[in-house]
């Protein structure tokens, strides 16, 4: 169940090697490797679910700068 985690982990299927990984801590709750490969995927999964499109981030930023800068000038 772990390696299968780590396979799908290394396809890109983030999800279905969390099930994994976290069905093989169930199997056997000392297995530290799977704990840390939790983890990670936790990190990674919260970030690709807050990065969204780059250039609605980037609007962001410059449309907050924009308006305070217009009021000062």
């Amino acid at each position: 169940i772990f390696v299968k985690g780590l396979y799908l982990k290394m396809t890109g299927k983030f999800d279905k090697a969390y099930t994994y990984f976290n069905h093989a801590l169930t199997m056997d709750p000392s297995l530290t490797p799977a704990k840390r490969e939790l983890v990670g995927l936790e990190g990674d999964l919260r970030r690709s679910n807050n990065s969204g499109d780059l250039t609605s981030i980037v609007g962001m930023l410059f449309n907050n700068k924009g308006k305070s800068g217009r009021g000062k000038g």
